[in-house]
């Protein structure tokens, strides 16, 4: 049990670009990478530090995403730049 406690842990604070989760997965948004625009633009979009995201679908790479309440869909490369933890 106290293995597991370990990696659960180690698992909760581990920081990863959104594009790497699994379906089912739900994360809080760690950060943002990018130019200005492209952080702007997902801030305004809902993702913002702390806000919790969860993965819908998944296509080639590209996802649908939960977030405050609302599916949005994003291409691989923006689900690259959010990192999630």
């Amino acid at each position: 049990i106290r293995r597991q406690r370990q990696m659960c842990i180690r698992d909760r604070y581990h920081i990863m670009p959104l594009s790497m989760l699994n379906i089912g997965d739900i994360r809080h948004v760690n950060k943002i990478h990018g130019k200005d625009d492209t952080r702007h633009f997902l801030e305004s979009l809902g993702f913002v530090a702390g806000t919790t995201v969860s993965v819908v679908s998944e296509c080639d790479g590209n996802l649908i995403v939960n977030i405050k309440e609302s599916r949005i869909a994003l291409s691989k490369l923006l689900a690259s730049k959010i990192f999630v933890s």
